[in-house]
């Protein structure tokens, strides 16, 4: 590969930023690049500088020392501050950047962008040879390349923290807005963030200690972004890039029509989401083992605190008086009764699991047949309730039928139904805003729609595609769904991972396994391993039986 003049300046930027970092204080640096090519340019660039200090921090036995890397392999590595270089450049006599990003362009490749920049410990600085404006989102679905054009434009607007900003365009509406929301006990911060990820209206429970709900206007921030594009779908990074629990679009026109709507509507996500919070919080604490002392009524747990031990008789228990603990077998924790820690105590019988999984039964998938809803102009008017309506129970029917279904995948097909070839993102916006929250379930695999009647944790079985229909991509299938097809490959066999995950992908009808669809096996896997619904010894899986040792 032939490296343009364009970029080759640019590397040799990145090395004399280096060099000039050397020589002004002891601050560690790392470079990451985008491929192999632009890392061996600046390692090359480095090793022959005149400055004998940049050529000894190259050297592997240098604590914290000068390393430069790619995206491929950067994962583990954290210096004071991180040079990243982004070039790129447009082939000679054409416009358009190519957006082939190498890995950032893949599934996944956000991931990719957020091991680079989370590597500096105090700051990044970015070397680029185009415009993020270059990065045209109407001609890629990337995720990894929204993101990299939202980072981008962040690092251009200059160094801050997502703090409430005082110098933003305010207006009559958005003061309206913030004001019925006060009304309603919620916490509310106008104008919060920086750059093109400025939140119009941030929302909190007041019991919350962060900010929940972005709330998005159709005011002069929204109109001052240049494209459609920037519009559109810059906003629905806000959860996917900067973890807002969700984003609610507020148009001028709905908030004409239906006030009270839209701040029940702001109201119900604020709920949701802090009732997920408290979840969370008490799945935490549930989680933390507690012994329970076998009494003659019964189990029971002691919280009162115990006098000081004053021997070592005190402090030591037989161990035949020590019940068996339930507590997660990753967790090796000091077992404490009464407050008295039970130290170097003889091994305890091994625990037995009570039951295994439940027999996982197949089933074809059954589709809903997407018909007609309506027209494009209908679907424009968000605030009529006939309209929400219609929208609903067409979502409900779906997720009936198809749950669990892929939350995009779910708002996509509906937005079609409206006689759209492709559904837009604030079309797609405002009918993920009709999905109840309750049944939108959220992980690192992605978030899915739950049907009422179906428990993610005991739901036992897995969807085949039906002859002649669609076979559903890996990311539309839940990882509780590819946990279960995981479990019925080993109802009556033991297979090591590669075996496992083809076989598992079989039965989804596909036969061509990429690496990303390796990544997400293999994280079902370690699910399916950490439930103890699988056990895997010597690198062979076979599937959690009753009486099966709990010795990991």
């Amino acid at each position: 590969m032939v490296l343009g003049s364009l970029i080759s300046r640019l590397v040799s930027q990145i090395a004399s930023e280096v060099e000039r970092l050397v020589q002004r204080d002891d601050r560690s640096i790392g470079v990451v690049t985008f491929n192999r090519q632009q890392q061996d340019l600046v390692l090359n660039l480095l090793e022959a500088s005149i400055d004998s200090r940049v050529r000894e921090l190259l050297s592997p036995d240098v604590e914290d020392g000068l390393f430069v890397k790619n995206l491929e392999n950067v994962q583990g590595d954290e210096r004071d501050v991180i040079l990243f270089s982004t070039a790129l450049s447009k082939p000679t006599g054409k416009d358009q950047l190519p957006l082939n990003f190498g890995p950032l362009s893949r599934s996944g490749g956000e991931k990719r962008l957020n091991v680079a920049v989370t590597r500096a410990k105090r700051k990044v600085v970015m070397f680029s040879s185009f415009d993020p404006s270059d990065i045209d989102l109407n001609r890629t679905s990337a995720v990894g390349l929204a993101h990299l054009r939202g980072y981008m434009e962040a690092a251009i607007a200059g160094n801050g923290s997502a703090t409430p900003s005082s110098s933003r365009q305010t207006n009559m509406v958005e003061t309206d807005i913030a004001e019925a929301l006060r009304s309603a006990g919620l916490d509310v911060q106008p104008a919060f963030g920086m750059s093109e990820f400025c939140v119009d209206i941030a929302v909190k429970a007041p019991s919350s200690p962060t900010w929940q709900i972005a709330v998005m206007l159709d005011g002069p921030r929204w109109r001052s972004r240049a494209t459609v594009t920037d519009r559109d779908v810059m906003p629905s990074l806000l959860e996917s890039m900067m973890g807002w629990d969700e984003v609610v679009r507020v148009w001028l026109p709905s908030w004409i029509n239906d006030r009270e709507g839209n701040v029940q509507t702001i109201a119900d996500a604020v709920a949701a989401a802090e009732a997920e919070r408290i979840a969370r919080e008490a799945v935490a604490e549930r989680d933390e083992p507690t012994l329970e002392v076998a009494t003659a009524d019964g189990p029971e747990v002691s919280h009162e605190p115990a006098p000081e031990p004053t021997s070592l008789d005190e402090v030591l228990v037989p161990a035949s008086t020590v019940p068996i603990v339930e507590a997660r077998p990753e967790r090796r924790q000091s077992l404490r009764v009464a407050s008295a820690v039970v130290a170097d105590l003889p091994p305890s019988p091994v625990r037995l699991l009570d039951s295994g999984p439940a027999e996982v039964t197949p089933s074809p998938y059954v589709s809903v047949e997407d018909t007609p809803l309506g027209s494009r102009d209908e679907l424009m008017m968000h605030q009529s309730s006939p309209l929400r309506a219609k929208i609903r129970s067409a979502l409900e029917e779906t997720v009936r039928v198809e749950g669990p279904i892929h939350l995009d995948q779910l708002c996509a097909r509906l937005v079609r139904r409206f006689n759209y070839g492709r559904a837009r993102a604030n079309q797609t916006d405002f009918v993920r805003m009709l999905v109840p929250r309750h049944q939108i379930r959220r992980g690192d695999l992605g978030a899915f729609v739950w049907p009422d009647d179906k428990d993610p944790h005991t739901w036992a079985s897995f969807r085949r595609p039906a002859p002649d229909e669609r076979k559903r991509p890996a990311s539309e299938i839940p990882p509780e769904e590819i946990v279960n097809a995981l479990l019925y490959c080993l109802e009556d066999a033991q297979l090591d991972v590669e075996h496992l995950t083809r076989a598992m992908y079989q039965q989804f009808g596909m036969t061509r396994i990429t690496d990303g669809l390796r990544e997400r096996a293999q994280a079902c896997i370690d699910r399916a391993v950490s439930d103890q619904k699988v056990t895997v010894m010597a690198d062979v899986y076979s599937r959690t039986r009753p009486g099966t040792p709990d010795c990991r």
